[in-house]
């Protein structure tokens, strides 16, 4: 999560500070290298189907491993480029016969994530195998991360990769609040490489072009008179003591509510359209459960319909959401209430 919001950084200094001060960081003799993150590639501003994102390379590597350590990590939405890539809510078919090999033929991916995903492979597929040859590495191991559209795309990016490069490539995907993305068969087929991580009622993995008009015709078949006379009525008690008072005017709202609200609610239907799109890979859920926090593996058509709460938006940030449900769980499994990852990491490295 610490690499993905470093992808929000407003300056390519600030995104080699947090490389710097990555919390896995190894601290050296002072005559030996730090082991760390070395950024390789920086592109600060997006444009439609080009993420902005970083490319790192962990020094120093090892002589004794076949493996040159690269890390890929994209932006998720930040800028109105990033809403215009997000918008392209059309199905592309990626399948046998169109730009990898191995999926199965029908398969289909979110249009806008989907270019996104080939231009970073495209564009670092030539950087990456010569930092390969001038390291004198046999593979590459490709770690890739990302949050919200980053994710999307740098699992599409890691798909290709894998695809292009099986037995030279170990590529690992982890993604925080992945858009819906692919098809299902797609997805099952990620599930040994991508993991995706989604908190409680986070929207974004749930939307695409069905799940919007399931939702929209949910609210307008939703017959909410009742309550809403329910609402006024503990208003009105509220307010004024007087019975007399709360009978006339509740007489009223029954009338406008019959008369004006109730015929304008669409009769219940079952017709509804089926979603196409799913997250990728393995999905991890973590959720409120009333008394804490739990989680479990769901299957990626569990994401299938929105889940209309007050926290559906917030649980998609990373401040609101992710940060904030880790630190509850580990405060939770730690039983410390004032427990920090900041202070965690400091005692580690000690």
């Amino acid at each position: 999560l610490y690499l993905a919001e470093l992808a929000y950084a407003d300056s390519v200094e600030d995104i080699q500070f947090g490389l710097k001060h990555h919390p896995t960081n190894k601290k050296k003799g002072k005559e030996e290298e730090e082991d760390g993150w070395e950024l390789a590639y920086c592109q600060m501003k997006s444009l439609p189907g080009k993420p902005s994102h970083y490319l790192a390379v962990r020094r120093p590597s090892s002589s004794s491993s076949p493996y040159l350590d690269v890390l890929l990590v994209a932006r998720g939405t930040k800028t109105l480029s990033d809403l215009f890539t997000d918008a392209m809510l059309d199905t592309t078919p990626y399948g046998t016969g169109t730009t990898t090999t191995t999926s199965k033929e029908g398969s289909v991916a979110h249009a806008g994530v989907l270019k996104s995903g080939l231009y970073l492979s495209k564009l670092h597929a030539d950087l990456i195998e010569t930092l390969r040859v001038a390291s004198n590495k046999q593979k590459v191991k490709l770690t890739c991360v990302g949050h919200s559209l980053g994710a999307g795309a740098v699992s599409i990016a890691a798909m290709e990769f894998k695809n292009q490069n099986n037995k030279r490539y170990d590529v690992s995907v982890t993604g925080f609040g992945c858009p819906a993305l692919v098809s299902k068969e797609l997805s099952v087929e990620m599930q040994d490489f991508v993991t995706t991580v989604i908190v409680d009622s986070d929207v974004i993995p749930r939307i695409s072009a069905a799940t919007i008009a399931n939702v929209v015709l949910d609210v307008m078949e939703y017959d909410w008179v009742d309550m809403g006379r329910r609402d006024v009525q503990q208003a009105l008690e509220e307010i004024s003591s007087s019975s007399g008072v709360i009978t006339k005017v509740m007489s009223m709202v029954d009338d406008i509510l019959e008369r004006y609200i109730r015929p304008s609610i669409l009769k219940s239907t079952k017709q509804r359209m089926t979603p196409i799109l799913f997250p990728p890979g393995n999905c991890i859920h973590f959720y409120r459960d009333g008394r804490g926090i739990s989680g479990s593996r769901a299957p990626c058509d569990f994401f299938g319909e929105i889940d209309v709460t007050r926290t559906m938006l917030d649980d998609h940030t990373i401040d609101s959401g992710y940060r904030r449900i880790f630190l509850d769980l580990m405060r939770e499994v730690m039983e410390d209430p004032h427990f920090r990852f900041e202070e965690h990491s400091k005692d580690q490295k000690r």
